[in-house]
């Protein structure tokens, strides 16, 4: 790894992974991450392997077959402290989103703000029960509903050029209905 890089990296970027909780490093291909505006090098590391996301998926089985996580209250409290953790760190994170796809500052609305409003609009929609009672069929015999439920793992694949706003789209949704990601 380029020393000027390491040393970018261990001020303020974290390339590990999280793992069943576990705060690891990638044992994948090597990546690199170069702000396109500049061209410099932004980040070099290593990625998971598949090893690792077999590991990260069964951690999010394990999770999602848990009791507490079927609680949309708790859901929604998950997605509350998501946001607010997301709000906290706002300036680093434009930051990070500044040289990693060459933003511009001005948007930070778009990168920041909107993520956290979704999130929180998610937040709100764990709590709902969307089930569609449908009435009876036309000889009577039968009533039919429509009840949403959450089916399990999701994996949320999301775009270079916002990945906040992408990616916490799909991961709120997911979380909100009661799957994990």
């Amino acid at each position: 790894m380029d020393k000027k890089a390491d040393s970018a990296l261990s001020t303020h970027l974290s390339t590990r992974l999280l793992i069943n909780n576990q705060d690891v490093d990638g044992s994948g291909e090597w990546l690199r991450v170069v702000n396109p505006a500049t061209e410099e090098l932004v980040a070099e590391f290593r990625g998971a392997s598949p090893a690792q996301v077999e590991a990260a998926v069964l951690a999010a089985k394990r999770a999602f077959q848990r009791p507490a996580w079927q609680d949309p209250a708790l859901r929604r409290s998950v997605l509350l402290a998501f946001a607010d953790l997301i709000e906290a760190h706002r300036d680093a994170l434009m930051d990070a989103l500044i040289e990693e796809i060459g933003s511009p500052v001005n948007l930070q609305s778009n990168h920041i703000d909107t993520p956290v409003a979704f999130l929180r609009w998610f937040a709100e929609q764990a709590t709902q029960d969307r089930t569609r009672h449908l009435g009876f069929n036309a000889a009577h015999t039968g009533v039919s509903s429509v009840a949403y439920r959450p089916v399990g793992v999701v994996a949320a694949v999301t775009a270079f050029n916002y990945p906040l706003l992408i990616g916490l789209t799909k991961i709120g949704a997911a979380l909100a209905m009661g799957c994990t990601t």
